[in-house]
């Protein structure tokens, strides 16, 4: 029964109370808290709804006090303060001059009959006196040992939070690291780096102080250069430089560390070149020579171990040059067996290809050249040639001189020869020394003993002598002339000199000419014809004395055909 009664009574009183909420003041415009640095001017905007007259309070520090009623503010407690905004649009914006710590707090507007706004909270920003401080070695540290530098800051309202910066990343530094036990006013920070390297040297550590609260006050910072030293590095520029002998050379290295390192130069073999120059990391040498090719090192000092070290090759090329190794005339005893050689030695860089080649020909053979057997025509000029890419060829000659018996060139030789023409036999004789003397023999198939024939003409025989290729060969011919029966036989040429002698013999047949032959063949046919007739006749009359004088006639021809054949 009685939840009907309440449903009628809470209808009754719902256009009473939509009445009465169109009427209630209403923020427009909350006040928001703030930060505002120490002297400057700061407002907290508060407006409001339908006041129809309605006094707008704000309440401050401390614990709330009335600083205004309305327009109205308290001169006496709160003379940097005042009302401003349009009070027909409901305005009542607190502004306050020249800033003061003792501002700092909570601020509350407020309508009697509204609930408040969440209260508004000012706070002061006092700025730090001076930038942050860093105290610690930062000059001639040594890589490889630790650092500590330790950042301060005085003053300020908040204290600032220190924060440690290495270019533009953040060093991450455990909270336990922040220093403990500060004066009032004060904070510090330490930075600890275990162990610097040569990266660090120029490295750029910031120490940075922010209040947070960037857009009142920006953060402030103080930095620090490193000085790291460090002992040396060198490294050549190229490791192996290659020039022409009489060409300039350059040998780089470059060098780096902290101090900066003083570079010195030298040859680890033999001494330095005369007419060199040493600029800075740099060897200059003016006019290499090939004893200038070495390995040479530059060494970088600046007074901390160890010191920096490298090298450089450098290699010099010059054309191919032989040498002195072998006399200008090298002598071999003809027919010897012997495994005799030239050695041709050549300097040069590229190291030179060496070859032998017989002068004048495009015949070439190995280093060194070797003779298994010797005769005279091994004798002769060669050359030793020395190849290089790029240069010219290096040429030296020696002269192979061939010395011994005569040697009769050519073998044993049977010849046939037409009765009445002329035959001329050549013996040719390579000597050295020249052959003292070179004869011709004949022994005859009709002949006691052998016959020998002087230079010059005996009879139909003719001997005449020359020399040729320079005089080391001499040629011997003997010519028949006007040739019968009688100069068949065997003639043997032989040359004498002082190591020995050597011969060579011709086997010289005469033979009829065609024509003779043939004149001899047909009275020879003829004759037996007339034999044969004439013994017919003789048997077919039996008569002896007929027969015997035809028989008688028919040798009296033959021998007279054999007698023509003689006397031709």
């Amino acid at each position: 029964m009685w939840a009907p009664l309440v449903f009628v009574v809470v209808l009754a009183l719902f256009p009473v109370q939509k009445a009465f909420a169109s009427q209630t003041p209403s923020y427009q415009t909350r006040p928001k808290s703030t930060a505002v640095r120490k002297g400057e001017t700061v407002t907290l905007y508060c407006s409001f709804h339908r006041l129809r007259n309605k006094p707008v309070m704000w309440l401050g520090p401390p614990n709330f006090q009335v600083i205004a009623s309305g327009r109205d503010v308290d001169v006496n407690k709160y003379g940097r303060h005042s009302i401003v905004g349009d009070a027909r649009r409901g305005e009542f914006n607190l502004k306050i001059r020249d800033v003061r710590p003792g501002d700092e707090g909570d601020y509350r507007c407020t309508v009697f009959s509204v609930p408040p706004a969440k209260d508004a909270r000012i706070t002061v920003i006092v700025p730090p006196p001076s930038l942050p401080a860093i105290t610690g070695e930062t000059m001639e540290l040594r890589a490889g040992k630790g650092l500590v530098l330790t950042c301060r800051s005085v003053g300020g309202r908040p204290l600032p939070r220190l924060s440690w910066y290495n270019g533009t990343r953040k060093f991450v530094i455990p909270a336990a690291d922040e220093d403990e036990g500060n004066a009032p006013g004060e904070v510090s920070l330490t930075l600890l780096v275990r162990f610097l390297s040569k990266w660090d040297n120029k490295a750029n550590l910031t120490c940075r102080s922010d209040q947070g609260y960037p857009d009142v006050v920006r953060p402030q910072q103080t930095s620090a250069i490193l000085n790291v030293q460090y002992s040396p590095t060198v490294k050549a520029e190229l490791s192996s430089v290659t020039v022409t002998e009489g060409q300039p050379a350059n040998l780089t290295c470059h060098a780096e560390g902290n101090p900066r390192p003083v570079v010195r130069w030298k040859k680890l073999a033999g001494g330095m070149p005369q007419n060199r120059l040493e600029r800075s990391s740099t060897l200059y040498i003016q006019h290499t020579r090939r004893r200038d090719a070495a390995i040479y090192q530059c060494r970088a000092e600046n007074g901390i171990h160890p010191a920096g070290v490298s090298t450089v090759s450098l290699q010099v090329t010059f054309p191919p040059t032989i040498r002195p190794s072998f006399e200008e005339k090298v002598s071999i005893l003809f027919g010897q067996k012997l495994d005799f050689s030239v050695q041709c030695e050549a300097d040069g860089n590229p190291s030179p290809k060496v070859r032998w080649r017989r002068k004048g020909t495009p015949l070439y053979f190995d280093n060194p050249l070797r003779f298994s057997r010797v005769g005279y025509g091994e004798e002769g000029h060669y050359q030793c040639i020395a190849s290089s890419k790029g240069f010219p060829d290096a040429i030296r000659e020696t002269y192979i001189n061939v010395i011994g018996k005569p040697d009769v060139l050519g073998e044993p030789t049977s010849l046939a020869v037409t009765r009445g023409d002329s035959v001329s036999l050549v013996c040719e004789v390579a000597s050295d020394p020249d052959p003292k003397e070179i004869t011709w023999m004949w022994r005859g198939s009709d002949v006691d003993g052998d016959q020998q024939f002087p230079v010059g003409s005996d009879g139909n025989v003719k001997v005449r002598q020359e020399s040729y290729e320079g005089g080391k060969s001499v040629k011997s011919v003997l010519t028949i002339q006007n040739t019968n029966s009688g100069r068949t036989g065997d003639y043997v040429c032989k040359a004498v000199n002082m190591f020995g002698s050597d011969q060579r013999q011709f086997s010289v047949e005469i033979i009829e000419p065609p024509t003779t032959m043939l004149a001899i063949v047909v009275a020879a046919v003829s004759v037996v014809v007339v034999l044969f007739v004439l013994f017919a006749i003789c048997v077919a009359r039996r008569k002896g004395w007929i027969c015997d004088e035809a028989i008688s006639g028919g040798r009296k021809i033959i021998d007279g055909i054999n007698n023509t054949k003689l006397t031709d």
